[in-house]
C-alpha cells in the first residue's frame, strides 16, 4: 500500500518539551503552524528555508506576513518532531541517523498550516539541518516514498559557538 502524500509541515512527538513566544520578523513571509523557522539578527523569527542555519524551533501558530506580532514556537534543541518526506527518493533503513534538509513551500493558506517536509534526496552523513531518527509506522505509513519521520534539529541556533 502507497503512504498517503499529506504534507502538513512538522508536529512535536510526544512529549512537546517547550513552547516560547517570540517576536515575529515584520518583513517576514506568513509563516504557517508547523514550519521551520530561524532567528534573525534582528532578534526576530521568519521562515526557515533550505539550508538555513540556526533553525529555532517549530512554529505552534500561525502569523500573517509582515504581521510585526508575537508567534509561538516549539523551541526545545532536544524536541523531537515528526514531518513527511518529498517523495524525491526512495528512503531505506539505513537512511535513520543520517541527516537532511527541509523543503520550504508554501503553506496552505486557507487552512493556515505548513507544507514543508523533509527533502529526502538530500540525505547524507554530512552537516544538514534536521537528523533522521526513525520512521513512523503505522497502519497507513510504512516505509517507503511520503514516509513519516521523527526527527530532530541537528543544526539548532543553541548549538552554535557563535552568535547570530
Amino acid at each position: 500500500m502507497a503512504n498517503p502524500d499529506r504534507p502538513n509541515g512538522f508536529r512535536a512527538g510526544s512529549p512537546m518539551n517547550g513552547v516560547s513566544v517570540y517576536q515575529g520578523a515584520s518583513d517576514a513571509s506568513a509563516m504557517y503552524q508547523g514550519d521551520f523557522v530561524i532567528m534573525e539578527a534582528t532578534g526576530e523569527v521568519d521562515v526557515a528555508v533550505a539550508g538555513s542555519t540556526g533553525l529555532l524551533g517549530v512554529a505552534d501558530s500561525y502569523l500573517a506576513a509582515s504581521g510585526d506580532t508575537d508567534i509561538k514556537v516549539i523551541d526545545d534543541v532536544d524536541q523531537v518532531f515528526i514531518g513527511q518526506d518529498d517523495a524525491s527518493a526512495t528512503p531505506t533503513q539505513s537512511d535513520i541517523g543520517n541527516n537532511a534538509d527541509i523543503l520550504a513551500t508554501a503553506g496552505d493558506a486557507t487552512l493556515k498550516q505548513s507544507r514543508q517536509e523533509i527533502d529526502i534526496s538530500t540525505v547524507n552523513t554530512t552537516t544538514q539541518q534536521l537528523r533522521l531518527k526513525q520512521f513512523v509506522e503505522s497502519p497507513e505509513y510504512a516505509i517507503g516514498v511520503n514516509s513519516l519521520w521523527k526527527v530532530v534539529m541537528n543544526e539548532h541556533w543553541l548549538n552554535t559557538t557563535t552568535g547570530i
